[in-house]
This record gives structure tokens, C-alpha cells and sequence, in this order.
């Protein structure tokens, strides 16, 4: 009866530590940006005081809450979702579900659909070239900066990194590389980057962090404006950090 009594502050003091460990090491950035990382550094204090003042009543004056431990299950169910995340991102299961846009411009979405001629498969290896141009090493670039600044970079040999998705939803000559733009948290990021063709040939699967290179260009597909890259290479990179795949604006 002790124990059920004390329930709530046990709670509240799982949710004080689950707070400390996403603050530990920025893990909160795998679900919210960082200019929010005030709401953690809240969120503790408040659970902290609320906890001190549950346990300064004494566990044997305390009520006993009906249905205490349902309602405390159902209070860390968030946290169980926290711990079991680990470094995963939202991956190429939530690129399925969400379309490919530019930030800024939410409501021109990237549809698939090519109206174009369709892109013609490539091998996992840099293609032969007789051109001094096309042999020299494209220039690394990151996702936002090409999108942000893509007038400067059409039509141009460019390296860029990213989240792999192997196919493209009801397209599956298509491949993507992407990461996610976030506005505040996890909830509304939205995947950015550049389709390619699908590599044939490749050991290369879903959510694995890659480096593609190749000529980008602005492309039509069902009427609307997307960047798509005449792949040239790819290949397996190491992601650089837990909170890789999220751009934060």
C-alpha cells in the first residue's frame, strides 16, 4: 500500500531522469530542435518540484489514487518510446508517408510521378568519361545548402549526403537521398533532398547513410519542380551523428 501511495512521485521521478538523459549528450535533438531545449530543461524542473512536494506529504498521508497504477503505465508510456528510439531517425518507413517538399514551400510537394522520360538505371561505380569537366571531382555539398541555393548549382557535378530510401512508393525505378527538415519537433519534419536513379548492383538498403555524386538539374514530375541528380557514383558512408538525418531551419 506504501509503495501504491508513493506512485505518483515514483513517476514523476522516472520522468525527471528520462528528462536528464535527453538532455545528456543532446539526445533530445532526435525528437525536437534545439532551439526548444528550454521546454526539457522545464519539463525537469517542474516534475523535480512536483516530486518533492508529493514525497514532503508523507507516503502514509497520501491518497491512494483509483486505478494508480493504470494511469501511472499510461504516464510512461512516452518514456518507453523515448528509450526504445535509441539513434534511430524517422527513416524511409516515414518517407513513405510524407512527400518530399522544399522548405518554405510546404505546399508544392515533390510527387514521383515523371512525366519525363524515365531515368536510366546506373551501376554502383563512377561512369566512364572522356570530358575534362565531368572527371573533375564534384564539389561536396550539403542537402540544405543545395536546395536553398540550387541556382547555383544546376547543372553542376555536386557530392551530397544522406538517408538512402531504396525505392520511391508505386516507383520503383527510383531511388532517394534525403534528410528531414524540422520546423520544432520530430512530429512535423518533412523528408528533403534529391531523387536519383535506382542503383542496380548495390548492397546498399534502406536507411543506410550514403554519398551520391552526379549532375543535378531541376526536373518536371507531374507538374512540379524537383531536384533530381544523373547519378554518377554512390556508396556507403558513416553517418556523422545521432541527429544526422534532421535539418534543423
Amino acid at each position: 500500500m506504501a509503495v501504491k501511495r508513493l506512485l505518483p512521485a515514483l513517476v514523476l521521478a522516472v520522468w525527471f531522469f528520462a528528462l536528464a538523459w535527453l538532455i545528456r549528450d543532446d539526445h533530445f535533438q532526435l525528437f525536437l530542435k534545439p532551439d526548444f531545449k528550454w521546454l526539457i530543461y522545464t519539463g525537469m524542473i517542474i516534475s523535480l518540484v512536483l516530486t518533492a512536494g508529493l514525497i514532503s506529504k508523507g507516503i502514509s498521508r497520501m491518497p491512494v489514487p483509483k486505478h494508480a497504477w493504470i494511469k501511472g503505465l499510461i504516464l510512461l508510456l512516452p518514456i518507453g518510446f523515448i528509450f526504445s528510439a535509441g539513434e534511430n531517425t524517422l527513416g524511409e518507413y516515414a518517407l513513405s508517408k510524407r512527400v518530399m517538399v522544399i522548405p518554405g514551400a510546404a505546399e508544392t510537394p515533390l510527387n514521383p510521378t515523371i512525366t519525363s522520360p524515365a531515368p536510366t538505371p546506373v551501376e554502383n561505380k563512377v561512369s566512364e568519361t572522356t570530358n575534362q569537366e565531368e572527371n573533375q571531382s564534384p564539389a561536396p555539398v550539403s542537402i540544405s545548402t543545395l536546395i536553398r541555393e540550387f541556382d547555383r548549382f544546376n547543372g553542376m557535378p555536386v557530392q551530397v549526403e544522406g538517408m538512402f530510401a531504396e525505392t520511391i512508393d508505386g516507383h520503383d525505378e527510383l531511388s532517394a537521398v534525403f534528410r528531414y527538415f524540422i520546423t520544432c519537433c520530430a512530429a512535423d519534419a518533412q523528408p528533403v533532398g534529391v531523387f536519383i536513379p535506382r542503383p542496380e548492383k548495390s548492397e546498399l538498403k534502406s536507411d543506410d547513410w550514403v554519398r551520391v555524386s552526379g549532375r543535378v538539374a531541376m526536373r518536371q514530375m507531374d507538374g512540379y519542380d524537383i531536384i533530381y541528380m544523373d547519378l554518377e557514383h554512390i556508396e556507403a558512408a558513416e553517418k556523422p551523428g545521432k541527429n544526422a538525418a534532421y535539418i534543423f531551419n
